[in-house]
């Protein structure tokens, strides 16, 4: 019943019974389905942190292949995991501390040139979301996003066993003391186990039996840190025998059965499925129908789980850029905050602001409560998440404020002449030229009003300081700049 209803959806939103196949194979521009600015700012949006106004051009003279393979060539470079750093804006952070590492993370994604490397990795951050236990572990997060940023465009069964690995979730999820003897036997804690099956890979109704759950416990028993806080294998802590999971037997292998339990779990069918429908969900449309969902998944799993391949599927697909997809998701406050800073070349003073914001808009980046992360969509919106946008809009734009937003530079780099042309491309930058008409002549009209009445909008630079800074507070502030 559900896929009969998930089908009827799809032949409504485009006339004609779902196509997988034309749905997935990579779009191809014409003179009526043009390859233009509006599509490479709604690539942007959705595989990274939105565009810069000024390199939009040369994205649209690549095309969408050129364009999308320039993000996936991403490199092994690592954000600093300890002490001091400085960020693009002058800064000192020090990553001992919450603050600092949140804040050396954000300059990357405000900075990068490898915006998917970036996006991925905060995707899979929320996926295998870790918080902390105490301040002792705090150094531990950037490692943690390091991992992500690492492996987040590589192998799922690479990222799988790097997660494992990582001192951070190890702590985490008890993994660390899994195994670890009491009373003259090992002690069996099931909680990275259960979040392995459960969140990371099957999904909670995935398939898999409490007893898968306790056997894969006992493969990753003695999987464990050390005195620095790096991984160690405790042999003796290892559960001694063959063990069943999901119907398969791991034989005793010590430390090599947990590359096994990663391999016997990404086998089962339930893993691709509700992987790459989360990966759908969060980078293309919440809603995909379930023949679509089944010729990715297998794509997938026949290319080895290579998440590069997944991802240059979807970036490159008839669906990516059809109107079942654009404009048809909610920002996060981290996308919110993120592309309206890129959008206007708004560097900020301090990076505490930022964090501020974005953590009074419900999003404490690293600081996750428990291992389910965040709910995404309409979650985020709320009637004080809404006026937290707002107030974040207020700080981009106020003068002497918060950033060192400068309204006269896109209208010198572009000179525009007339109160239309300036309104309109803020609209369009700012991702909401699909506002109603009604709105936008209400936008004309707040360039000719002051206080006194009605007046002539000059581009003077008073006025234009004035004026604009006003103007892209409004545009920030409207529902649909809360739309992806």
């Amino acid at each position: 019943m559900q896929q009969q209803q998930y089908q009827a959806q799809a032949t409504k939103a485009v006339g004609i019974a779902p196509d997988p196949y034309r749905d997935l194979a990579p779009f191809v521009p014409s003179a009526s389905n043009p390859w233009d600015e509006t599509k490479v700012m709604h690539l942007m949006r959705r595989a990274g942190f939105g565009a810069r106004p000024e390199d939009v051009p040369s994205m649209v003279k690549a095309g969408m292949q050129g364009t999308v393979n320039a993000l996936l060539n991403v490199s092994s470079r690592t954000i600093v995991d300890s002490g001091q750093v400085r960020l693009s804006n002058g800064e000192a952070a020090d990553t001992t501390y919450r603050y600092g590492s949140r804040a050396q993370w954000v300059d990357e994604m405000l900075i990068t040139t490898e915006p998917l490397k970036e996006k991925m990795a905060l995707f899979w951050s929320d996926h295998f979301s870790v918080g902390t236990k105490d301040r002792a572990h705090e150094a531990l997060l950037v490692r943690h996003i390091n991992v992500l940023r690492l492996h987040g465009l590589g192998r799922m069964s690479d990222l799988l066993i790097a997660v494992t690995k990582d001192p951070a979730m190890l702590w985490w999820l008890d993994n660390n003391v899994n195994g670890k003897p009491e009373n003259g036997a090992p002690k069996i804690n099931e909680n990275y186990g259960r979040e392995l099956l459960e969140l990371f890979t099957m999904g909670v109704h995935g398939g898999y039996q409490q007893q898968d759950v306790r056997e894969a416990a006992k493969c990753l028993s003695g999987w464990s840190t050390g005195a620095i806080n790096a991984f160690t294998y405790k042999p003796a802590w290892h559960v001694i025998g063959d063990k069943t999971v999901l119907g398969r037997t791991i034989y005793n292998n010590g430390q090599r059965e947990v590359y096994d339990l990663i391999d016997t779990i990404l086998g089962h069918p339930s893993t691709a499925r509700f992987l790459v429908t989360k990966i759908w969900k969060y980078f293309v449309s919440e809603d995909p129908y379930p023949q679509l969902i089944d010729v990715l998944a297998n794509t997938w799993r026949t290319s080895g789980y290579d998440i590069r391949v997944l991802m240059n599927t979807i970036l490159k697909s008839n669906y990516f850029y059809s109107d079942r997809a654009i404009k048809k998701l909610v920002k996060n406050p981290y996308e919110f905050a993120m592309q309206a800073i890129r959008a206007t070349n708004a560097p900020w003073r301090y990076y505490r602001y930022i964090d501020t914001r974005i953590v009074s808009m419900g999003y404490r980046l690293m600081e996750y409560k428990d291992p389910s992360g965040y709910d995404d969509g309409v979650a985020w919106i709320d009637e004080m998440s809404l006026i937290a946008r707002a107030n974040y809009g207020n700080d981009l734009t106020r003068k002497n404020g918060m950033s060192l937003f400068d309204p006269n530079r896109e209208i010198q780099r572009l000179n525009i002449t007339t109160v239309k042309a300036l309104v309109d491309h803020y609209v369009r930058i700012l991702g909401v030229d699909d506002i109603p008409p009604s709105v936008r002549n209400i936008l004309y009209l707040f360039m000719d009003l002051t206080d006194s009445g009605p007046q002539p909008f000059t581009f003077t630079p008073t006025k234009i300081d004035e004026k604009v800074r006003g103007l892209v507070h409004l545009i920030l502030s409207l529902p649909e700049a809360s739309i992806n």
